[in-house]
């Protein structure tokens, strides 16, 4: 019969492993805890930014639709320029993408187009979104345009934005029609629409979106 005092025993092999067992559970715990308090943090921090981000982008997007001219370099295509401050135009020259964008011309002393090396009083516009990059400004300047009908730059306005959707309203139906690319009405003739809308962020829960009206906007519309 073991004589000695229960306190002076050691561990079983059992109490052992279920030590290691539980500290173990209780580490992880720790860990998961520390891990979802510094996500919780870093989402706090960045969602500001990013709110502020698509401010920003909203603003200046309203800024280029009120600066907005009729473009002047039709390439290919020649023929008069369009009336309409904003307009469906493919791009000129070879790099063609064979799909139809908002085009318009804007003042070049928009710090978007700083150039030392490029005298760009006013410049030509294509607004074009680029999957898995975010919405762009495609560009030209007239001496660009001269010298080489195919040379564009792009900036980038925001990384965020992942869809680019045209509205228009139909008088008729008394309805919004929604689409990710140009369509044709009745009459064969191509309607700029009266809105633009941009969503920022993959996440369908999540997601934010931007409503923008374009130039000219039409009496009788209903706003959304």
């Amino acid at each position: 019969m073991d004589s000695r005092p229960r306190s002076a025993r050691g561990f079983t092999l059992i109490e052992m492993v279920l030590v290691i067992g539980l500290s173990g559970f209780l580490l992880m715990g720790a860990v998961s805890l520390i891990f979802g308090l510094m996500m919780l943090k870093t989402s706090a921090e960045a969602a500001p930014q990013e709110s502020e981000h698509i401010a920003n982008v909203r603003r200046f997007l309203e800024y280029v639709f009120a600066e907005a001219e009729p473009i002047q370099n039709l390439g290919d295509e020649g023929g008069e320029p369009p009336e309409e401050p904003v307009s469906w135009r493919n791009m000129p020259g070879n790099s063609n993408l064979n799909e139809f964008l908002l085009a318009f011309r804007l003042p070049g002393k928009i710090p978007l187009f700083a150039d030392d090396e490029l005298y760009a009083p006013e410049v030509d516009c294509y607004l074009r979104l680029i999957d898995d990059e975010g919405l762009y400004l495609y560009w030209q300047s007239d001496d660009m345009a001269d010298e080489n009908i195919d040379d564009f730059r792009r900036s980038r306005i925001s990384p965020l934005v992942t869809k680019l959707e045209y509205l228009w309203y139909d008088a008729e139906d008394e309805r919004w029609d929604v689409s990710e690319e140009m369509e044709e009405n009745d009459e064969g003739g191509n309607d700029v629409p009266q809105f633009i809308r941009l969503t920022f962020g993959q996440d369908e829960d999540t997601a934010t979106t931007a409503l923008l009206l374009l130039p000219p906007g039409e009496e009788g519309v209903p706003r959304l």
